[in-house]
């Protein structure tokens, strides 16, 4: 009885100590690690705003020479140019359309142009090689021509259709 009584205060006396000694953190083994992981990037500095993102915000203005993506006026089709259907499509009996955007210059004529959505068989250069051709009305802003981005849609039908 002595014995088990002697062991249960040596019991709590060291339970006690490991108690009140402080905690050091524990630190991974080396070979449980993270390797190769990029820093984690800086914080945002505070702001006086407690929203995070702005209620609205001001239009961007656009540099001289860029292209617009949202002028007052849009530029419009004044003369349109079908394009050639190949003989491999039609053979293929290939319909479709084909999505081209293009920059209207302010002399209304394509500057660039790039598919957003091609078809097979040759139909896709055909497509950008007769916007090329079409003429537009130029896009203003603040009653002056400006260059603008535009999105052209080219339809491809066989004629036996």
């Amino acid at each position: 009885m002595l014995m088990r009584c002697g062991t249960a205060i040596l019991l709590c006396a060291t339970l006690a100590a490991l108690a009140c000694r402080e905690r050091t953190p524990a630190t991974p083994p080396q070979n449980l690690a993270r390797r190769n992981v990029p820093p984690s990037p800086p914080a945002a500095p505070p702001t006086s705003s407690p929203f995070q993102y702005p209620i609205y915000s001001f239009p961007q203005r656009t540099p001289p020479n860029e292209p617009a993506l949202n002028p007052e006026v849009l530029p419009r089709v004044l003369r349109r140019v079908d394009p050639e259907y190949t003989p491999e499509a039609r053979k293929a009996r290939i319909a479709g359309i084909v999505v081209v955007e293009v920059i209207v210059e302010r002399d209304c004529r394509v500057g660039a142009a790039r598919v957003l959505k091609p078809l097979p068989f040759g139909l896709s250069q055909k497509a950008v090689e007769a916007v090329r051709q079409w003429r537009f009305s130029p896009a203003t802003h603040e009653g002056k021509p400006i260059r603008a981005f535009f999105t052209v849609t080219v339809d491809f039908r066989p004629e036996d259709e």
